[in-house]
């Protein structure tokens, strides 16, 4: 039986991944390789996600226990490995930010 919530969570998390890739293509090749990576891989991770909630709601349990969640799991690890060795903070970033205002 499926569950109302996973097509609320697939629409929210559609709604994220638009605002990610949106963010990626903003930061670009201009704006930091750091920040374009980061904001990708989660907009990634965020839209296959969503599809793996709306798989179990569609009902279609081998695609989203088999493909979808293995997928998505892996591209969570690679988004935190990468995180994790970016030294991203969003204190640093507020000091990159104040830097370049002239604050």
């Amino acid at each position: 039986m499926t569950h109302p919530a996973h097509f609320v969570v697939f629409v929210s998390l559609v709604a994220a991944a638009s605002i990610l890739f949106a963010i990626s293509v903003k930061i670009g090749l201009k704006g930091s390789r750091t920040y374009f990576i980061l904001a990708t891989l989660l907009g990634a991770f965020s839209g296959v996600h969503s599809l793996y909630h709306l798989a179990e709601y569609l009902n279609m349990i081998l695609l989203a226990d088999l493909f979808l969640l293995p997928v998505s799991a892996l591209l969570f690890a690679v988004f935190a490995t990468y995180y994790a060795k970016s030294g991203w903070t969003v204190k640093k970033v507020a000091e990159e930010e104040s830097i370049a205002i002239g604050t």
